[in-house]
């Protein structure tokens, strides 16, 4: 297989959620625990802590509630148990213990960490405490025995954080929630995002912040004023710069305080960032000589138009002053002589080497924060990427971008990343996310404390793969593919699809909450073989094989009367031989299916044009093909005619063409192939003509192919999902039962076998999926009704939950 893009960041994907067992091996007693940021001081004790069936998770104040229900459900994340929560004085043997204590030293972020035969968290704060917890966190990820001992550890720094500038790019919910548990599991506490936007909306925003103040992240919001304006409407602006607010009279300022008095109220935050950078970007102020005028008139004949600016930022501070929040502004338009002062009150973030130093802004008693444009700027798909070594060898709070202080300056904050999204690159947000894994880990730890913990990255990165993603975060992203299936999840709902045989059309079953169970029929067509569907932001997808050998297409749209529409794509009877594998991706959905000559079809519809596109991939297969998305790649598998695994492949930004290579010998594959992609990997499962489940794999850190065994006995066709890190495979046994494989790296060195139902069961071959705490599977029964089988990771149960309805044989 050729070799791919290459990882951006340094370790992508270094494993997810990790389930651990009480008999994982402990940590090396008296030895410190790895964390990121690294711990401190720690001072070995006696005896050890062991996480379990029992454990509690105690608060003695109220205060902590909040901080208490969102560590519990981190704990069912990672371990796989939620503990109860309770409210008490004292823990007992095996608690997790949270208490807040009058500790000075501690400082707001401090915390104390004894592990005894509970673990005792102290700290002045309920963040505080929160980050206890994150250690806490980081040490159950190697084992869930942790040897006495007693950890302190607070930050250098107060600010520590990650810009995303979102205001071109809407991104999914889901998204900025992964981010947040990554700041929280490393102990970063500012995000910045843009709002007041046309895809950033105070609505969508106000989530974010909302899901931030759990996991004690603090938003910065920020609406760029006077420069970078072109994208906010209504704005008084300079002619023909539509990104320059007007500051030739009062208009501009006036503009600025009913905007600011829309956007302040909405955020809690204490800090606004107000922007100020760039005004006359790529622009001559020679070209508009009314700002020379307006500024002698305001502030005198030594005034430049500059001082407009700086005047500016005070009248918009005054007004974050007055909502009592704190302004912030970039550094670049800061030039010496300035008759404006700007307010002390402005906290200073420097980026650029532009005019004023930051060592003099310091000296003049600005606080200021690290933005080094060079080491910590991320411009998507552009010049500048972020490099995770250089910032954990390299980086300094207090070497800026062309000056440099004293780390201890009481004047300096912090630092963070900063990602800069366009309108035009098609960097997929799961690779976005991707390429700042490893330096959020290298960031903050140079934050947290200024002295390395080991020399070299080197040594550093094996700890990134150790302790890996934040619970709860997975190695990919689901919102922008529609990950397709017989069954599929559209948020909080639930959808399963089966054709519906004579009467023509599908079958569509539906679960929510709200709802409980729905089923309708869809009709059309009588269909070859079964259907499969996918969410598209709001719209429901189904495509299917029509007996005539045209493609059946349904579309469903909440809230249309007329739903569901029926179409064909223009593939009208004798264009499929097999049923079709489909997905959704941005704004466009594609369909792959086995075309009258044997090979490989591609169509493509894409919402922007309204066109449908028509593609031959070539090739040879039998069966049905099954499709995904890794990062921006579409990957298709197939049973070739001589029985081997065939792969196609489509790499935007790499080729022109489709590739394809065989993944296996002849002779390997029985099935139609089940697949997914999952961080750096990419996984097929089938059935060999042994009738036993093979599961082939690529690796991207290592470029190879590989085949494992996974045994038992099928027939027909496995279906296959991740959850969390670990991989499940459910296929109907020669026996008609329900048989389950999976795999969970952290538990097992060899994939463990089940049944869900005992024989007899099961008629056809299943489907599912998973939700974030339960792994759902769905299959006809004997009786021809819906049988339903689900594991619920909060109960540690298996629950039967057949749903109404019949199915055709």
């Amino acid at each position: 297989m050729i070799s791919r893009r290459a990882v951006l960041g340094g370790v992508v994907g270094a494993g997810a959620a990790f389930h651990l067992w009480p008999n994982s091996a402990a940590a090396v007693a008296g030895a410190p625990p790895v964390t990121i940021p690294q711990v401190r001081e720690w001072v070995a004790g006696s005896g050890v802590y062991q996480y379990g069936a029992g454990t509690r998770l105690v608060a003695d104040s109220a205060e902590l509630s909040a901080t208490t229900s969102t560590v519990a459900e981190d704990l069912l994340a990672l371990t796989g148990r939620r503990p109860l929560v309770v409210q008490a004085g004292a823990p007992a043997s095996g608690d997790v213990f949270l208490t807040l204590v009058n500790d000075a030293a501690l400082g707001d972020e401090g915390y104390r960490l004894i592990v005894g035969d509970a673990v005792r968290i102290e700290a002045r704060t309920a963040r505080g405490c929160f980050y206890g917890t994150r250690t806490l966190l980081q040490m159950l990820r190697k084992a869930t025995t942790i040897p006495g001992g007693t950890i302190r550890d607070w930050p250098s720094y107060p600010e520590r954080g990650l810009l995303i500038a979102n205001e071109l790019r809407t991104l999914p919910e889901r998204w900025w929630q992964e981010r947040i548990r990554e700041m929280a599991y490393l102990k970063l506490n500012l995000l910045y995002f843009y709002v007041g936007y046309p895809l950033a909306s105070i609505a969508d925003m106000q989530k974010v912040a909302a899901y931030a103040a759990h996991y004690h992240v603090t938003v910065v919001p920020q609406l760029n004023m006077p420069g970078h304006m072109a994208n906010i409407t209504g704005h008084p602006q300079l002619p023909g710069r539509p990104q320059s607010l007007d500051l030739r009279g009062p208009q501009g300022i006036d503009f600025a305080r009913r905007k600011l008095a829309e956007l302040l109220p909405a955020f809690t935050t204490p800090s606004w960032h107000l922007g100020a950078d760039e005004y006359m970007h790529r622009g001559d102020y020679a070209d508009y000589p009314e700002l020379l005028t307006r500024a002698h008139e305001l502030f005198g004949d030594n005034a430049t138009e500059r001082d407009l600016v700086y005047d500016f930022v005070n009248n918009a501070n005054a007004v974050v002053r007055a909502h009592d929040k704190w302004a912030r502004i970039w550094n670049d338009d800061l030039f010496p002589n300035a008759v404006v002062r700007i307010d002390q009150s402005v906290t200073i973030e420097h980026w650029e080497n532009f005019g004023v130093p930051a060592a003099d802004l310091l000296a003049q008693g600005y606080k200021l924060q690290n933005c080094h444009r060079h080491q910590l700027y991320y411009n998507v798909g552009g010049d500048l990427a972020l490099d995770p070594e250089e910032i954990y060898r390299d980086f300094r709070v207090g070497a800026f971008n062309g000056s440099k202080v004293d780390d201890n300056h009481a004047g300096l904050l912090g630092a963070k990343l900063h990602v800069w999204i366009d309108d035009i690159t098609p960097v997929p947000d799961a690779e976005i996310a991707a390429h700042i894994f490893a330096p959020m880990r290298s960031i903050a730890q140079r934050t947290w404390d200024t002295v390395r913990p080991v020399k070299t990255y080197a040594e550093f990165a094996p700890r990134i793969t150790q302790l890996g993603h934040a619970p709860g975060n997975e190695g990919w992203l689901s919102e922008t593919a529609g990950l397709s299936g017989r069954a599929f999840v559209k948020g909080a709902e639930q959808h399963v699809l089966v054709a519906a045989g004579a009467a023509g059309g599908v079958l569509h079953w539906s679960y929510s909450d709200a709802t409980g169970v729905v089923s309708d029929r869809w009709g059309g067509p009588v269909l070859q073989g079964q259907p499969i569907g996918f969410q598209h932001g709001e719209e429901h997808h189904a495509f299917g094989r029509a007996a005539d050998g045209s493609l059946a297409h349904w579309q469903w749209t909440p809230g249309d009367a007329n739903a569901p529409h029926f179409d064909n794509w223009l593939a009208g009877p004798g264009s499929l031989t097999s049923a079709p594998a489909a997905l959704a991706y941005f704004d466009q959905q594609h369909v792959f299916y086995r075309n009258a000559a044997g090979g490989l079809t591609h169509r493509t519809y894409d919402r922007s044009s309204g066109e449908i596109h028509v593609e031959d991939w070539g090739g040879a297969l039998e069966g049905n093909p099954v499709a995904y998305v890794w990062n921006d790649e579409q990957h298709v598998f197939g049973r070739g005619p001589d029985g081997s695994l065939r792969h196609w492949w489509y790499t935007p930004r790499q080729t022109t063409t489709p590739q394809r290579d065989t993944w296996t010998g002849p002779n390997t594959i029985a099935s139609t192939p089940t697949g997914f992609a999952y961080a750096d990997q990419q996984h097929v499962y089938y059935r060999t003509p042994a009738n036993r489940l093979a599961h082939t794999y690529w690796d991207q850190s290592t470029n190879t192919i590989t085949t494992e065994d996974w045994a038992g006995e099928l027939i027909g066709d496995p279906v296959g999902y991740v959850w969390r890190d670990e991989q499940h495979v459910f296929a109907r046994t020669p026996a008609n039962a329900l048989a389950h494989w999976y795999y969970t790296p952290t538990q097992t060195t060899t994939p463990a076998r089940d049944l869900w139902t005992p024989p007899n069961t099961v008629t056809t071959d299943p489907t599912g999926y998973a939700t974030p705490h339960q792994q759902h599977t769905f299959y006809r029964t004997p009786t021809a009704t819906l049988g339903h089988r689900y594991w619920n990771a909060r109960t540690n149960q298996l629950v039967t939950d057949d749903w109404p309805g019949t199915l055709p044989s």
